[in-house]
């Protein structure tokens, strides 16, 4: 049973329910709509109505759904259609001269979705159906016969990928009554999503339930969502380039001391490019705003559009202790196009990058367990460097791309639901956090996820790393972040069981494997070198860049 958080939309009040259920029964507006089916209902509807349905189906049940209101305006005539003595649709919809808008507009609509990648079953989501329509006060219960009608039908993803449920009510109740309606019924419908998380333990929480106001991460658009299915129909990721972009820049800025690391980071990720776009005043002396792009044909996308904590003012706040007057002037540099930045070397010993970012995730977690858990704010700390692994390690995902990049957006929301801080960097020498980026961006450039068993030790140290901050959210009763951070991990833990077989169960054995075929690889290189590798402007670029970082 997967947890999930959940957003309930509340579309405009509508004139004819029959219309409303053929459009739900139907193919949809791109022929996205499949397995089209109730969930839930009132009273028998359930039974009566089961399956898919054809569109005199679905209308005859629209015209059961506002029965009521039906009789009220047309008294004694049939609710089954003008062909049958009842109101005529276009009547309904019109009103002919007869009814006034609050009488014609008896459908309400509510929409719950999950976010792309994330589904529930027919039993979960009917538990959240009725949930939300006796919180919204339609009716009591299964057996009310006197309240609202109303209908939750469920017809696969929508064309951004989301598992979602509609839910059409009548206004007009069993007894004749109108239903009251809250004056905020959107702020009526979040109230009732909020109970609905501390209930349901497949439920998670939007936001914490704090004073302080949540931040999030920008959402992608139907357009780019497009563009990543056309990509991968390609064979390329699915993931949006927002989405890979957050992770990538997040990543590069965990792995850096300095703003000239960050941009050697960034601008050494294949087909990224970063400008600035907004100069401090007084010249072009000091960037204040940047965007960034994958490919010469993708969407540039600015900090903000990323993540709050993105922007240059933000990311600063850590590099500032490090900075001294060359890295800085190598940073504006690179922001000037006054050097050019040669693409990073591929490594030939993946297997010891792994190793080593293996290595830094443990001792994390052992500094991490030996922290107070009643340290807030280094603990809050921990939640933001955690989603910067995620991130390094969502960027090097495979075909597990999407599926990390999901942990790494859950991850980075927790991360903002805390103030943004500095986070605090040694004065002398990289931190564990550091090393284990920058190590893990190394064996991505040589290995992905499905080639190299190394990154199984990683994921599951990571995991690890998650559980010990799972366990101190939990000692201080923060039980909305420790049930986000379960999710997240457990879905981790289901990257790495998808990913194992292809290791054949054996992954010391693999590991050691390739440990020996680098080791060959790196003496046949040694005995036989490329002559253009000796070229003094390619010889130890990325050594050079490593030493300046700290990170070697």
């Amino acid at each position: 049973m997967k947890a999930s958080t959940f957003v309930v939309h509340v579309a405009p009040r509508g004139k004819d329910a029959a219309g409303l259920l053929r459009y739900l029964y139907g193919p949809g507006k791109t022929n996205e709509h499949t397995n089209q089916h109730l969930v839930a209902a009132s009273g028998d509807l359930e039974l009566a109505y089961r399956g898919a349905l054809s569109n005199a189906e679905a209308s005859d049940l629209g015209r059961v759904v506002e029965a009521v209101w039906r009789e009220q305006i047309a008294e004694a005539k049939a609710m089954v259609g003008a062909g049958r003595g009842g109101v005529s649709r276009a009547d309904l919809v019109s009103g002919a001269g007869q009814f006034t808008d609050t009488e014609k507009e008896h459908v309400y609509h509510l929409i719950a979705a999950l976010p792309p990648g994330n589904a529930w079953t027919d039993e979960q989501w009917a538990e959240v159906a009725r949930d939300l329509v006796q919180g919204m006060g339609f009716s009591t219960g299964p057996d009310d016969d006197k309240g609202c009608r109303w209908v939750a039908v469920r017809h696969g993803v929508s064309a951004r990928g989301n598992d979602h449920l509609h839910i059409a009510v009548s206004l007009v109740r069993q007894d004749g009554r109108r239903a009251t309606l809250p004056r905020n019924d959107f702020a009526k419908a979040n109230d009732v999503r909020r109970q609905i998380e501390r209930q349901r333990a497949y439920v998670m929480p939007l936001h914490d339930e704090r004073k302080t106001p949540a931040r999030s991460l920008p959402a992608y658009t139907a357009r780019e969502h497009e563009a990543a299915n056309r990509r991968a129909a390609r064979g390329g990721s699915p993931v949006p380039d927002r989405v890979l972009l957050q992770h990538i820049v997040r990543a590069a800025a965990a792995a850096a001391r300095t703003e000239a690391d960050w941009l050697d980071s960034v601008l050494d990720t294949p087909s990224v490019e970063i400008e600035a776009i907004r100069w401090a005043p007084g010249g072009r002396t000091e960037v204040s705003g940047y965007h960034v792009r994958i490919g010469e044909d993708g969407l540039w996308l600015t900090a903000s559009q990323l993540a709050p904590d993105l922007t240059l003012g933000k990311l600063r706040l850590a590099w500032e202790p490090h900075e001294t007057d060359e890295s800085r002037a190598a940073a504006l540099a690179i922001w000037r196009n006054d050097v050019e930045i040669p693409a990073g070397e591929v490594p030939l010993t993946p297997s010891r990058h792994l190793d080593e970012a293996e290595y830094h995730l443990q001792e994390w977690e052992r500094e991490l367990r030996e922290v107070d858990v009643n340290d807030v704010t280094r603990w809050a700390i921990a939640d933001h460097e955690v989603a910067a692994i995620a991130s390094a390690v969502a960027v090097s995902g495979g075909t597990q791309t999407e599926a990390l990049a999901q942990v790494g957006q859950t991850l980075t929301r927790q991360a903002l639901t805390h103030p943004t801080a500095a986070i605090p960097r040694p004065v002398y020498g990289p931190s564990r956090v550091q090393m284990a980026a920058r190590q893990i961006q190394l064996a991505a450039r040589a290995s992905s996820l499905n080639s190299h068993p190394g990154w199984m030790a990683v994921l599951q140290q990571v995991a690890g790393t998650m559980r010990a901050i799972e366990a101190a959210q939990s000692a201080r009763q923060e039980l909305v972040a420790a049930q986000r951070s379960a999710a997240a991990r457990r879905a981790l833990t289901g990257v790495c069981g998808a990913v194992l077989p292809t290791f054949g169960g054996d992954l010391a054995g693999s590991r050691e494997g390739w440990r020996a075929r680098e080791t060959t690889a790196r003496h046949a290189r040694v005995r036989q070198p490329d002559p253009a590798s000796r070229a003094p402007a390619h010889i130890n670029e990325g050594a050079a860049r490593d030493h300046r970082r700290g990170l070697t």
